[in-house]
């Protein structure tokens, strides 16, 4: 009988170590994963603004973009701000004109071009200069079969030199 115990408290340590090692792997996967897929992985590089047009009333800003998908991701989301990452900066809504852009658009890997996307630069008060003077980044948002979704930060840069909408 004391072996039989013996036996069972040996097995319950065996699976209470295993159980905690999966949890503890489980735990610093999810939290370094992220970091060390955006650094090593990025599904999205070498995104330019290749044009920028400011409209007559300063409200938005329409700009065509490229960029360079790296990885066979499904894209979720992308947000835009005004400023720098490792500063001050503001979100300003995006708005996406071209039919191959958005919600439900995965683009093939390689070079790509997308646009018009409007920048709506009247949502943001507390800019004191012309946006297209200003540092701006984004956001972007892959689902790549992960318990994650993949960012990748896009910038800091300034846009191509505005020219005023026609």
């Amino acid at each position: 009988m004391k072996e039989a115990v013996q036996y069972a408290n040996s097995r319950l340590k065996r699976t209470m170590a295993v159980g905690l090692s999966i949890f503890i792997i489980w735990v610093a996967g999810a939290n370094l994963g992220p970091p060390f897929e955006t650094r090593f992985f990025p599904v999205v590089r070498d995104f330019r603004v290749e044009r920028a047009v400011m409209s007559d009333d300063n409200r938005n800003m329409t700009i065509w973009v490229s960029f360079v998908k790296m990885r066979r991701c499904a894209f979720v989301d992308m947000t835009w701000y005004v400023g720098r990452p490792d500063a001050d900066f503001e979100r300003v809504p995006l708005e996406f004109k071209d039919l191959n852009s958005g919600p439900n658009s995965t683009r093939p890997k390689g070079r790509n071009y997308a646009g018009p996307w409007l920048v709506w630069t009247s949502f943001a008060p507390d800019i004191k200069q012309p946006i297209d003077d200003q540092w701006q980044f984004s956001v972007v948002r892959h689902n790549c079969g992960l318990p994650w979704l993949t960012e990748t930060v896009q910038g800091p840069f300034k846009l191509p030199s505005s020219s005023q909408a026609q």
